[in-house]
């Protein structure tokens, strides 16, 4: 699930925007490959069953390791103006 946050737009004035979590594609990548080295390994040891407990662990272990810490951002549209924005929250 994607994280999001909530935040008024500072051009109209619209409350309760809703941003999502700005996620660069190294993250990505690293998901990918932890979820799919896992669930090939549980393949070659376990069969089907092998592979889908591989995957989860490997989806599981990616999004703990790609994890923010610190201040991260967030990206938000207005869909009363369309105006685009970031900002920062403390994770």
């Amino acid at each position: 699930m994607a994280e999001t946050r909530f935040h008024d737009c500072p051009k109209c004035g619209k409350e309760n925007v809703v941003g999502y979590l700005k996620e660069d594609g190294g993250a990505k990548v690293g998901k990918v490959v932890s979820a799919g080295g896992l669930a090939l390994s549980g393949a070659l040891i376990g069969g089907p069953l092998g592979a889908l407990a591989g995957l989860a662990i490997g989806k599981w272990y990616g999004d703990k390791v790609t994890q923010p810490h610190g201040w991260t951002d967030f990206v938000f549209k207005c869909p009363r103006c369309n105006h685009e924005f970031t900002e920062s929250f403390k994770m």
